[in-house]
């Protein structure tokens, strides 16, 4: 049983974790702790977790967590802010009341680990989905050649293995697949595995620092052909992992900001990896007393060989304060525009494209609600599309919390309309590229990549 993150500390800019020999998938709550955690969810929890207008999981699918994955989110994931407040036992108690799961989330792989050692990952040259975009224009289509399937041939396949996965009630990451093994990244379990495509025997694990929330991606190591998984979590961390033995070859923290957190996956072109990094920030600010907002989107470009920052793009400057709001509480900004989604990579124009959010609060900015081009090699941009103006909105804004009067809703909020898909490039029936881009007002976007994101076309399909 991996021993239980309970304290978090920094040392020189990187993230360093300690943990303690607890086994809280061993440990039953006393009476007193159960009533002690019990007024902690209340104090802490109960306002979002018991909120039916909140989308945040219930208190029954809490329960149904492992105490690990709970306990990981308070030190180390998206709760960290809203915990801040706790001791560590506080944390503790906390984790014990909230999950019913007795169950030890890792003690089911010593039992799935492969027998055979002539069992091997593939090779580089073996590869079928390799990313979230099944290549750099984020098409996500796959040919029959390649899926060796029509689906004709669907009502015909039948179940060879199935894996379910102790404490983890969502998966959130696509796999990559390659001749011979499936990698494959559980939520919550902040571990990645590699499954033997043939008997589902379990080749390596390889176990993070946060929830695992992007998709993988595979590829190979400049000179060395070495593949590898690259991927990011909650907690903020991109990893290079060996895709044979499941052997860590770098991390880095990306947060270069609090509360930052990656959702889109790392694409990697030539020798460097983008990172697109969002903000869970936008949730805080339904509580009247937080400062909000001094957080924002970016892309940062990481060295394929070592990890390392090579370039970092801002979606905004840097937050400073603004008016207080209706309870006194300083607020900040510009913040927001963050970065949800995979970029697209164009290798022909040298550049890269993305998405972005609302921003939290006023003053607005040109780069919210926004498709970005940025140049590969330095992270200039390269031009701007904004599709809608001016729009402020963030979790105060809710009914629940008091809707446009809410303490910490901007004035005049907007109508929260993120680009949510990631930007595909395509050609018209001329063969010309055009960007494609989905937004959550219901319009998708046809864009001219030659004439700086010039709009072509636009349609709007629903709201």
């Amino acid at each position: 049983m991996i021993q239980h993150l309970i304290k978090t500390i920094f040392t020189s800019g990187i993230f360093v974790l300690l943990f303690s020999g607890v086994v809280l998938a061993d440990v039953a709550p006393s009476e007193a702790e159960e009533e002690e955690g019990k007024a902690l969810y209340d104090a802490y929890c109960a306002a979002c977790h018991s909120n039916d207008a909140v989308r945040a999981p219930v208190l029954s699918a809490l329960k149904a967590m492992s105490k690990d994955a709970i306990l990981s989110a308070m030190v180390a994931g998206k709760m960290v802010d809203q915990s801040s407040g706790l001791s560590e036992k506080e944390k503790t108690t906390l984790a014990l009341y909230l999950s019913d799961n007795d169950q030890d989330p890792y003690a089911w792989e010593a039992a799935m680990m492969c027998k055979n050692t002539e069992i091997a990952s593939s090779n580089a040259s073996e590869k079928f989905v390799t990313g979230w975009g099944l290549g750099h224009h984020n098409k996500r289509y796959q040919p029959t050649s390649k899926a060796g399937i029509t689906a004709a041939d669907l009502p015909d396949l039948e179940l060879v293995w199935a894996h379910a996965f102790p404490g983890v009630t969502e998966m959130r990451s696509q796999p990559v697949l390659t001749k011979d093994t499936v990698y494959v990244g559980p939520s919550s379990t902040n571990t990645i595995y590699a499954f033997d495509l043939v008997t589902g025997c379990i080749k390596w694990s390889h176990r993070g620092y946060g929830s695992v929330r992007s998709a993988l991606e595979y590829g190979e190591l400049p000179d060395t052909d070495m593949p590898y998984i690259m991927y990011g979590d909650v907690a903020g961390f991109v990893y290079a992992v060996n895709a044979l033995d499941g052997s860590r070859i770098w991390a880095t923290d990306s947060r270069i900001m609090s509360n930052i957190m990656i959702t889109g996956t790392p694409v990697v072109h030539k020798d460097k990896v983008y990172v697109p990094l969002s903000s869970y920030e936008v949730g805080m600010a339904s509580d009247p007393n937080y400062e909000c907002c001094k957080t924002h989107g970016a892309i940062i470009a990481l060295d394929l060989e070592t990890g390392k920052l090579v370039w970092e793009y801002h979606t905004t400057s840097t937050a400073t304060p603004q008016n207080k709001n209706s309870q006194g509480t300083q607020m900040w900004g510009p913040s927001g525009a963050p970065v949800w989604t995979t970029p697209a990579i164009d290798t022909k124009r040298n550049l890269l494209y993305f998405g972005t959010g609302e921003n939290y609060t006023r003053p607005t900015t040109n780069t919210s609600d926004a498709i970005i081009a940025l140049n590969l090699d330095t992270g200039k941009p390269a031009w701007v599309f904004q599709a809608t103006k001016d729009d402020a909105y963030n979790m105060a804004c809710l009914s629940w919390v008091g809707g446009p009067n809410g303490p910490s809703c901007p004035e005049q909020p907007g109508p929260d309309f993120d680009f949510g898909a990631s930007v595909v490039i395509a050609q018209d029936k001329s063969g010309n590229d055009i960007l494609l881009a989905g937004q959550k007002s219901g319009d998708v976007w046809g864009l001219d990549p030659d004439n700086k994101g010039a709009v072509v076309w636009n349609n709007k399909l629903s709201g």
